[in-house]
């Protein structure tokens, strides 16, 4: 199973969701399902644009359990 540590990393980063959605210009309730562990499936460039935001691997932000 792969599970998002997006609320993580938001959390390290002092932001809130909302301020990751104005950043890259995502809809707030596919921010919330990602936190969440709610999202079935996610869009290549909206990863791309979390990874771009946060000067990260995708890796750190999903990860297999």
């Amino acid at each position: 199973m792969i599970k998002c540590c997006l609320k993580a990393v938001l959390k390290e980063h002092n932001l809130t969701q909302k301020d990751l959605c104005v950043a890259i210009g995502a809809r707030p309730s596919t921010i919330c399902d990602l936190c969440n562990n709610k999202a079935e499936n996610i869009k290549l460039s909206l990863a791309e644009k979390i990874c771009t935001y946060f000067n990260c691997k995708i890796s750190d932000i999903f990860v297999i359990k």
